[in-house]
Order: structure tokens, then sequence, then C-alpha cells
């Protein structure tokens, strides 16, 4: 497992590149929407979320 300094948390790197920013109507929902991104971790649905982003 990689921690990032002292910490166990990713927010915690300062390498983050921000590829897709979802508007959301409050802050639940984004949590939502959020926490079902890392649910699939799967890297081929992330990578094809970045080709989408790049190709708009």
């Amino acid at each position: 497992m990689a921690y990032y300094g002292k910490s166990k948390f990713t927010s915690a790197a300062k390498d983050w590149i921000v590829f897709l920013e979802i508007k959301s109507d409050s802050f639940e929902q984004a949590l939502r929407i959020e926490k079902h991104i890392k649910r699939m971790k799967s890297k081929k649905v992330i990578t094809k979320m970045i080709h989408s982003c790049i190709n708009m």
C-alpha cells in the first residue's frame, strides 16, 4: 500500500491532475458520484473516462 507522506489518504498527494469536473446540485450528490467512481476500481473504466474527456 502506497502512503503519501504520513497520511493514508490520497488527498495528501500533491501530484493530482484534474481531468474531469462534474457539476452537482448538492454536496451529497457529489459524494455519491465520487463514491460510485471509486467503487468501480477498474483501470479500464478510468482510462475510458480520461480518453472521453480528452476527445471532447
